[in-house]
């Protein structure tokens, strides 16, 4: 038997892994806010102004009042739908309007790549210390 520490984006469903899960660093920010609707309100934000600089890192024009439009947005749904706070799919719904601006191509495209990098994440877990070696 081998113990291979698995990095996020292998983690991640999309990348074949049958048992992984999607947006594994979103599902960690949520994991670390416990079931608080204000922690999880302020992980949003930081989420939505991650992407904003990715895409500012691609060279797209988004700034402050487009993470802001993004928390709103997102906000709105999840009181529209009676939720104690906005989750995965709020965000991404409030990412693909104020951010993709329905387009699937061009800025589109752009903004796929900055929700990947920042749901799915980078990090790389590791065995734990009591792991037989």
């Amino acid at each position: 038997v081998s113990l291979i520490p698995y990095t996020y984006p292998l983690l991640d469903s999309r990348s074949g892994y049958p048992a992984g899960i999607r947006d594994p660093e979103w599902q960690h920010t949520v994991l670390d806010a416990a079931g608080d609707p204000a922690a999880l309100h302020e992980a949003l934000i930081r989420t939505a102004v991650r992407v904003c600089a990715d895409l500012r890192g691609q060279g797209h024009p988004y700034g402050p009042a487009d993470g802001r439009e993004v928390v709103r947005v997102a906000g709105d749904l999840a009181r529209l739908r009676d939720l104690p706070a906005p989750g995965r799919g709020e965000l991404l719904e409030a990412v693909q309007t104020v951010l993709g601006r329905g387009e699937t191509y061009g800025t589109g495209r752009a903004v796929a790549h900055a929700l990947e990098r920042v749901l799915v994440g980078t990090r790389t877990g590791r065995p734990a210390p009591a792991a037989p070696r």
